[in-house]
């Protein structure tokens, strides 16, 4: 069995491997952690939750440090507290001469080291040696030499590259703020197009907070505006509009309506009824956005600090939808519910489990009966029905993705190609090819008939969470630890859009049955809806109310409800069209439990979820309309 104290245990030894050196310094790291803070770093209810905090969320530090933390103490300890034991650092003696470094330079300097040069601890040997002379050429300004050095040290180094490559862009985005404020004041558009376009190419691969470039477009903008200069805040606006969409939203019809009260008083008829038409178009788009903002309001007076449980406002009162507990049993005794799946037919419900088994219940009046039952080797993170019930696909801890054929009940395929663990599978609405999602950073496709890879998907820079295929299996959507939910072209594989606007690891992701709307849920506690175009992605609004993780989203066959399942206990029900909160389920109900997983009966009637103590919870949903 396995010893140690939950707290401070490695993913790798949940996973009953060995403890090594790597192992110890996780242990230190967490240690570390709540010297700093008084608190421990992962804790839960139970070891399950415990042990789902250390292999699936990762360490979650404080927005402020107490004071007298040394700056970039995170960046620090997110590396000692890598899941894969290969990407923290080489030894204890580099995480500890990382800490000295901190210290060190906090005394040295005699305040706080800024942000973008504590994200940088020193490395070892070559890779050091490679770092330092970037870092160097970085200080002094010669960029593309810098950037070429982050390349080369990523084949010797991938995590501290990775490092280095965020410190790189951090100082070069503050210094092209500077430089390119000139040109903003002097209308000079083009060179901030330039410089934009820069950018854009030095971020690729590595998040960067777009906030300081927007505020300066912005002013632009504004300046423009007010001298009644159009074209020169048009130049500006697009500009705004690729860096920061919701700001270039307000903006432009900020843009719009001066246009048009200039041209009002100039006599201009023509120009203000093209303005008028602009303004409906943009206001109509943001009308849903000003309800969800609304409701965010109300939720943000129920929750002023996240994490912390206060009583919250009830729901909107709706005659649309009512919802009563019909079951709850115990469908896993030894482990956290992961994934909840109806059948096509509505019969049979899959459950997938940290137990390491699949297991699949036949829903009749006296409830559900368990009729089949799959050992893995590892947990079973997922699992997924074909379109037809043909076949079930299991996503598992050992990296493999299994096929059994249904009703014969017979394993047909193992699908082999991973090599992390496989979080997520979804079939496409034909049914001829399976998408499967990993800890490796990839989806792969493969074909359903043969079982042959057909393409491996590489983009994301985390762990990819969620999947999910557009109703008429030409997009594919994928979220991932790295904030972002990416859309892809079906069957190619190219990539279409990235949509960006999460705080946090996003872990779901769902189509609407119109293929118009996609649900993501993340780790930042919100529920993120987008409008789908072409396979491009507008944010059309943001739910709030969870005060944890939103693990599962699922929309209602009609589109008309969307379920949101989270870490904290409760299911929140919400209407599609306007974002208004309908139902909050699970708050009142005895021995609550994380959600981890949520899904619509294939007639909208029932909704079922999957919990972190091993149950399964069915919900009897009756539609008045709506």
């Amino acid at each position: 069995g396995m010893i140690g104290t939950p707290a401070y245990m490695a993913p790798e030894l949940w996973q009953g491997k060995p403890a090594t050196p790597a192992t110890d310094q996780y242990a230190l790291a967490c240690v570390v952690y709540e010297m700093v803070t008084g608190q421990v770093l992962f804790s839960g209810e139970t070891p399950a939750m415990v042990m789902t905090r250390h292999m699936l969320h990762g360490p979650r530090f404080p927005e402020e440090w107490p004071s007298g933390a040394p700056s970039g103490l995170a960046e620090v300890l997110k590396h000692a507290l890598a899941t894969d034991p290969e990407d923290r650092y080489a030894d204890i003696a580099s995480f500890a001469a990382a800490l000295r470094w901190l210290v060190e330079g906090k005394t040295a300097l005699g305040k706080s080291v800024p942000q973008e040069e504590a994200a940088l601890p020193p490395l070892a040997g070559l890779a050091g040696r490679v770092a330092k002379t970037v870092r160097d050429k970085a200080q002094a300004g010669l960029w593309d030499e810098a950037r070429q050095g982050a390349e080369v040290l990523a084949e010797i180094d991938e995590a501290q590259s990775k490092l280095l490559r965020e410190w790189l862009v951090s100082r070069r985005l503050a210094q092209m703020v500077k430089e390119a404020q000139a040109w903003v004041d002097a209308g000079e558009w083009a060179k901030v197009a330039q410089a934009q376009e820069e950018l854009q190419r030095w971020s690729r691969g590595v998040g960067m907070d777009w906030g300081a470039w927007a505020e300066m477009l912005t002013k632009g903008v504004e300046a423009a505006l007010q001298e009644k200069q159009w074209e020169k805040a048009e130049e500006g606006l697009r500009l705004l509009e690729t860096a920061a969409p919701e700001a270039g939203r307000v903006w432009r019809i900020r843009y719009w309506e001066d246009r048009g009260a200039a041209a009002a008083e100039a006599g201009d008829w023509d120009m203000v009824r093209q303005a008028a038409q602009q303004v409906r178009t943009l206001r109509s788009d943001g009308e849903i956005i000003k309800k969800f903002e609304d409701k965010a309001n109300e939720e943000r007076e129920s929750f002023p600090s996240r994490g912390k449980s206060r009583k919250e406002k009830a729901p909107l009162p709706s005659l649309a939808l009512t919802v009563t507990l019909k079951d709850k049993f115990k469908a896993h005794l030894k482990g956290g519910v992961f994934c909840v799946a109806f059948s096509p037919d509505g019969s049979w419900l899959a459950t997938s489990s940290a137990d390491s088994t699949i297991r699949l219940w036949e829903l009749s009046e006296k409830g559900f009966q368990q009729i089949f039952q799959k050992p893995l080797n590892d947990w079973a993170r997922s699992v997924a029905f074909s379109p037809m019930g043909r076949f079930l696909a299991a996503g598992s801890w050992d990296h493999a993705v299994r096929l059994w054929q249904i009703p014969e009940r017979r394993l047909v395929k193992t699908l082999e190609g991973h090599t992390g663990s496989v979080l997520s599978v979804a079939f496409s609405p034909s049914g001829e090819i399976l998408a499967s999602a990993s800890w490796d950073n990839t989806i792969k496709i493969w074909d359903v008939s043969s079982g042959r890879l057909v393409k491996t998907l590489e983009g994301h820079i985390g762990v990819v969470f969620g999947l999910a295929f557009s109703p008429d299996g030409k997009l594919l959507a994928s979220s991932s630890e790295d904030k972002t939910v990416r859309i892809w072209q079906i069957p190619d594989g190219g990539l279409l859009s990235v949509l960006e606007g999460h705080e946090d690891d996003v872990n779901s992701v769902a189509f609407a049955p119109d293929g118009r709307l996609l649900a993501s849920g993340s780790r930042d506690s919100t529920v993120r809806l987008w409008q789908i175009t072409n396979g491009s992605g507008d944010l059309r609004g943001i739910l709030e109310g969870h005060s944890k993780s939103v693990l599962s989203v699922a929309f209602s066959p009609d589109g008309k409800f969307l379920a949101s399942g989270a870490g904290d206990k409760t299911i929140r029900l919400w209407r599609s069209a306007s974002g208004q909160l309908l139902h909050v389920l699970g708050r009142d109900t005895k021995n609550a439990s994380s959600i981890l997983s949520v899904s619509f009966s294939p007639n909208g009637q029932l909704l079922a979820s999957g919990s972190a103590d091993g149950a399964v919870t069915l919900w009897d949903l009756s539609s008045a309309g709506g």
